[in-house]
């Protein structure tokens, strides 16, 4: 399918199945449209998608369809590099009311086997973990942890951010680490720098009571850590070569404690107004 405004275009409830196809040179290669009740919701897969001069494909709708997941998994879209392949998709990471297109599991070429990693982006609906056992996860959009929902991030466990993006927490996120295993939020480029990657934002939304970050290195953000109207545990973490290390704005009144905050350009910045000012406990750092 080539040389044409939009290679497939899929309109309301359609399931198509769409595999195996070569999908080229056209403007637009797939593009999905529909409202949050009646969505299109084809089988997409073993499909060479790739070269379409706009965008490979793109999930929009005429209202909000953030909770939608359209599973594009399994296809070859050109390159194994997920940046490249997620800035060809039109979805929830370019106006947060379009559906999320799962693209994880990509193929290593036409008709071949997934590319190794893990790839995460857009919002979590439901309780998850990141474990040890798949080890590295590649943050190639926005993550946000809807209210209600936790995210458990095992000892040991790698997030590479792969551009400026940033992993922000609605509901509660447990990042425990042990000394011997700390989880590590960083940059994905090969000579990393500060402000590669946003932040990792706890919310007024945000569970105070079960929010943590303890035995983590957190390298190479915008902030590393900004708190609005949140206090979550931030203990026993190495926080270096960021902007900012801890960024605490309006009722913060975090624990930051036992860390190690060295090479930023601000190691904890507080803001806010004379009523509504940061209230942390900072005590037993290292901060230099």
């Amino acid at each position: 399918i080539q040389n044409t405004n939009k290679g497939i275009y899929c309109q309301y409830s359609i399931t198509s199945t769409i595999t195996n196809n070569t999908i080229i040179n056209n403007s637009v290669g797939l593009e999905l449209y529909g409202s949050l009740t009646n969505y299109p919701n084809p089988t997409i897969y073993h499909n060479s998608i790739y070269d379409n001069t706009s965008f490979n494909l793109t999930a929009s709708s005429s209202n909000n369809c953030s909770s939608l997941t359209i599973n594009a998994r399994n296809n070859w879209w050109g390159t194994i590099d997920p940046v490249v392949i997620s800035q060809k998709i039109y979805d929830y990471n370019d106006n947060n009311s379009y559906p999320v297109v799962d693209f994880t599991h990509f193929l290593d070429g036409p008709n071949g086997n997934p590319a190794p990693g893990n790839i995460v982006s857009g919002p979590i609906n439901q309780t998850t973990t990141w474990t040890f056992t798949n080890s590295h996860y590649i943050v190639v959009g926005n993550v946000t942890v809807n209210p209600g929902v936790t995210l458990t991030i095992q000892p040991g466990v790698q997030v590479k951010f792969a551009a400026n993006y940033s992993l922000t927490i609605n509901g509660s996120l447990v990042a425990s680490g042990t000394p011997t295993q700390q989880i590590t939020f960083t940059s994905n480029r090969q000579t990393p720098a500060r402000a590669d990657w946003q932040y990792i934002n706890f919310t007024d939304t945000s569970d105070d009571a079960t929010s943590i970050i303890s035995y983590a290195v957190v390298e190479y953000a915008n902030y590393g850590i900004y708190t609005i109207n949140a206090s979550p545990r931030i203990e026993h973490n190495t926080l270096q070569n960021n902007n900012r290390g801890v960024y605490c704005e309006y009722s913060s009144s975090s624990t930051i404690t036992n860390n190690t905050i060295i090479n930023n350009n601000y190691g904890i910045y507080l803001y806010s107004s004379l009523t509504n000012y940061p209230n942390p406990t900072i005590y037993h750092n290292s901060i230099y």
